[in-house]
């Protein structure tokens, strides 16, 4: 329902009813499946993304420094209904992206180009302090999860995920959030337990 994306948009900062529709048009409605793909390494990702419905994770996978380090996924963020997001790199700097972004669960999403949002500031300069709001919580959820990775213990680290991600930590399968925490998910549910 576009109601949400306005909602959404209204959110993020304050602006007049006429100019959130407008502003909503030009964003474009997908649905996609559980564990689908939508960005992955080497794509020219310049979107922004609202969740209307579902959960997505941003991961990258990890080479490993030498030949007896295995190849792993780690998962750099989680984002769920309600919520704007973008792989902050490709989207500034127009760099193809080295993450994927991935659907935990069906989800239906809303995305707009960079170069639309641009367009459309130049046309309503108000709206750059809504993108400005829009940067600083993509550098605060960066903030908290750089805390969290530098918790003094495992179970610190579980215990800061729990006071963020506590709406949602129940849908993220303990693989993904043991891979966000970066420790095993037999330590994980040694927590849980």
């Amino acid at each position: 329902m576009l109601q949400k994306l306005i909602t959404g948009i209204q959110e993020v900062f304050p602006m007049n009813a006429s100019l959130a529709n407008e502003f909503s048009s030009f964003f474009t409605k997908s649905e996609y499946p559980k564990r689908a793909l939508i960005v992955q390494p080497g794509m020219l990702n310049q979107k922004l993304f609202f969740l209307e419905t579902g959960l997505l994770r941003e991961y990258y996978v990890f080479d490993g420094e030498d030949e007896s380090t295995n190849e792993r996924e780690v998962t750099a963020g989680f984002s769920h209904e309600g919520q704007f997001t973008f792989t902050t790199i490709p989207f500034l700097s127009g760099e193809p992206s080295r993450r994927y972004i991935q659907t935990i669960e069906p989800t239906i999403v809303y995305t707009i180009s960079y170069q639309s949002i641009k367009s459309f500031v130049a046309k309503h300069h108000s709206v750059s302090l809504w993108l400005n709001v829009l940067y600083e919580q993509r550098l605060i959820r960066c903030e908290t999860r750089m805390r969290i990775g530098q918790a003094r213990t495992a179970e610190d680290a579980y215990k800061l995920f729990r006071k963020h991600f506590g709406l949602i930590a129940g849908r993220i399968p303990d693989k993904f959030v043991a891979s966000y925490l970066n420790i095993s998910t037999g330590t994980l549910s040694r927590f849980r337990s």
